[in-house]
């Protein structure tokens, strides 16, 4: 995953903020490329950081610093970050990323989809068909597991735009596999039915 794509989910889900830019440390207009010592800006140069100390650097200066550690005289001298001296770690972020709960992949790339444009995109089916219905629960379930609250808001706008709306429990014990998760379903299911009448 690139470093736009990484800012841009941990800007929006709690969840992705706190398993993968964890120790990050947060940027200032003022702050510079301990490697270059440019301006981090990035709209200009995309920007890592160390997972281990948590610096930042322009991605194209780490690289850099990667070939150059990497080279035939260094060959023994593995990439490391030049603040901390940790390993540099280069596996996907999303490698060592764990749900607890399961989720619904098209729910899920929903989400992501969102993330991007900020447009719940749902398939062209039906609104008044259970598998519409479903949609939107799992992607209730994908807001709890990420913590994302804006991307819920979102969610819980599509509930209201057809007042008579109807859940059979099947469809909120599809949709929510943990016990937390169920109850704070079955309220909101329970609001929905109250208000629509």
């Amino acid at each position: 995953m690139n470093p736009y794509n990484l800012d841009l989910i941990c800007k929006s889900s709690k969840f992705f903020k706190d398993h993968l830019q964890k120790r990050r440390k947060r940027m200032s207009s003022t702050d510079e490329c301990c490697i270059c010592t440019d301006v981090l800006d990035p709209v200009v140069k995309d920007i890592s950081f160390c997972t281990d100390c948590g610096q930042n650097f322009h991605e194209s200066c780490i690289e850099n610093w990667k070939n150059y550690r990497s080279t035939a005289r260094r060959r023994n001298s593995p990439a490391n970050c030049p603040m901390c001296r940790a390993s540099w770690k280069t596996d996907s972020p999303l490698s060592n990323l764990d749900v607890e709960t399961e989720l619904d992949v098209e729910a899920v790339q929903i989400y992501l989809d969102w993330v991007y444009t900020s447009e719940l995109m749902i398939p062209a089916i039906s609104p008044e068909s259970e598998a519409y219905k479903l949609i939107k629960l799992n992607l209730m379930a994908v807001g709890d597991a990420f913590k994302d609250r804006r991307f819920k808001s979102q969610v819980r706008d599509l509930f209201f735009v057809q007042q008579d709306t109807f859940f059979r429990r099947e469809s909120a014990n599809l949709a929510s596999a943990d016990r937390e998760a169920y109850n704070e379903m079955q309220t909101f299911l329970w609001l929905i039915g109250s208000q629509s009448k």
